[in-house]
């Protein structure tokens, strides 16, 4: 009934249904993790999809509890769980959080020996962009304190001044009214610098 919910783009009947599902669950004392880890995921999605992004990642990190008592350290699960935390957190705006778990999902496949998987190339490339971003930013960081009196002859500042303006036009909140992927805006901001 929840996916009926959420493809009819009502989030709060699609929540109540899987939480009660989850309910149901724990109060049978149900011992089959994978149906567990599946409602988890769901509801995960339902907050995603209705904006609701704490809720979100505290739901994944609600399936990975389970996943990492069901399954061994090494299991691409306990990867793919990692990950898709990292993309809410990436979303979410929260680079350092998302790094962390994008770095236990490469680590979790390089333990399993799948660095020649596609999932660990995309796990290694959002951490690639990630940090290009958060280079960025510290570069801005550091640019706004330094003094450019009379300093112009030394400084083609107006190179700087496109790729400056659009990094604080991200950093200061100008950020599109559409929920648009930040995986594009990394992608923007690092090919300007």
């Amino acid at each position: 009934m929840g996916h009926i919910y959420q493809q009819q783009k009502e989030f709060g009947k699609a929540a109540e249904a899987f939480n009660s599902a989850v309910e149901q669950s724990v109060k049978i004392n149900s011992e089959d993790s994978l149906h567990r880890i599946q409602l988890f995921e769901n509801l995960s999605a339902v907050y995603y999809n209705g904006s609701d992004l704490r809720k979100a990642v505290d739901c994944l990190k609600n399936a990975l509890e389970i996943a990492e008592k069901y399954f061994n350290a090494s299991d691409p699960e306990i990867a793919r769980l990692y990950r898709n935390i990292g993309d809410v957190y990436l979303d979410y705006d929260d680079l350092i959080r998302a790094l962390s778990s994008y770095h236990r999902a490469a680590a979790t496949y390089y333990v399993a020996d799948l660095m020649e998987d596609e999932r660990y190339k995309d796990v290694m490339y959002l951490i690639k962009r990630c940090d290009a971003l958060l280079n960025s930013i510290q570069n801005y960081r550091w640019i706004d304190n330094v003094d450019f009196t009379g300093k112009q002859s030394d400084f083609n500042q107006s190179n700087f001044h496109g790729a400056s303006n659009s990094i604080k036009f991200w950093l200061n909140g100008g950020r599109l009214k559409s929920k648009l992927s930040i995986r594009l805006r990394i992608g923007f901001c690092c090919t300007i610098i």
